[in-house]
């Protein structure tokens, strides 16, 4: 294959892609299965989970899940590009929803605010100067959690809205929100509507120094986020936003960073601190891409090492849940 044909060939993969993550409706996965018929390359049956054991927990939720209809499950995708542009996770965030309920739209990021690309269905603004980093270029003075970027203010009050466009055939108004911040004793937070008339509720009892609940009385799709502190030596900064309904279902959490490899997730202990709130289930490891990039200097005891050590710190906040990673199949150095 040309260099030419290949590009010719990762364009029309592209557009069916934004095509089938756009589709709103039922006919989804049947639109899916049509595109998939059409790579002729792909092997539907030479795919597997290694070691699917290990996922017995989950299933199990699953299947609780589908008989009481009570609860939720929650599912934890963390990766790179892919990841963040939301079109393979929105597939399945979807489908899966389709079958278990929806239990809420997960983890989000204001990307526009970050100068970075973001999946369709939601939309971010703001009228106040923002900082930002990605994991992979986050020093020792501005880190980043949750979502693997940070946005910090210039000024002692900022403002942000983050608004759903619920064009997926999914409607994902929410009545609890949480918002990932640094720890900061000096602020304040008041969360509404978009219109300023709706005010949510602070949850004091469930939330965290770096992890800040509120609930509001009936369900919205647009909230503003006023913060503000009175010390500066402790800028406003914000990671990450978590928004959820009272309805049993699933929630399928997408956390990508364009370029990510598993070294810049593991240089971030805010990461895995914010990573505790999200109560998983499963946790699914995407990376290796990046890494394999650069394959001149690719080396797979390194490699394999990197992997594990973030293994670990996850097995430390989430000793009992099962952690499924693709790049598992080279070599049994994962457990």
């Amino acid at each position: 294959m040309t260099i030419k044909s290949l590009i010719l060939f990762l364009l029309c993969v592209c557009a069916n892609l934004i095509c089938i993550a756009q589709f709103a409706g039922n006919n989804e996965e049947e639109l899916l299965l049509q595109q998939m018929q059409q790579m002729k390359f792909l092997k539907r049956n030479a795919f597997c989970i290694l070691n699917d054991s290990t996922l017995g927990s989950f299933y199990k939720n699953l299947s609780q899940l589908a008989e009481t209809k009570q609860g939720k499950v929650n599912v934890v995708h963390i990766g790179d590009s892919h990841t963040q542009a939301g079109y393979f996770t929105g597939i399945l965030r979807r489908m899966l929803q389709r079958k278990y309920g929806n239990g809420g739209r997960g983890v989000m990021f204001p990307y526009r605010i970050a100068k970075s690309n973001g999946p369709f269905d939601y939309v971010s603004a703001t009228n106040t100067t923002w900082q930002h980093r990605r994991n992979l270029f986050a020093d020792s003075a501005f880190t980043t959690g949750l979502a693997g970027f940070t946005i910090r203010a210039d000024s002692s009050d900022a403002t942000f809205c983050l608004t759903l466009r619920n064009n997926e055939g999914f409607n994902y108004d929410y009545s609890h929100l949480d918002l990932f911040t640094h720890e900061n004793q000096w602020l304040q937070i008041s969360v509404t509507d978009s219109t300023g008339n709706i005010a949510a509720h602070y949850d004091g009892i469930h939330s965290t120094k770096n992890c800040h609940r509120y609930n509001f009385d009936t369900l919205i799709n647009s909230a503003c986020i006023r913060l503000h502190t009175s010390d500066t030596a402790f800028p406003i900064s914000v990671s990450g936003i978590n928004t959820y309904n009272d309805s049993a279902g699933l929630i399928c959490h997408t956390i990508g960073v364009n370029g990510a490899q598993f070294k810049h997730m593991n240089n971030q202990p805010l990461f895995f601190e914010h990573l505790t709130q999200l109560n998983a289930d499963i946790i699914m490891l995407s990376f290796g891409t990046n890494e394999a990039y650069t394959v001149k200097n690719f080396k797979t005891e390194e490699f394999l090492a990197t992997v594990d050590s973030t293994v670990q710190l996850i097995k430390k906040i989430y000793p009992t849940i099962p952690c499924n990673n693709y790049l598992g199949r080279i070599g049994n150095k994962i457990p």
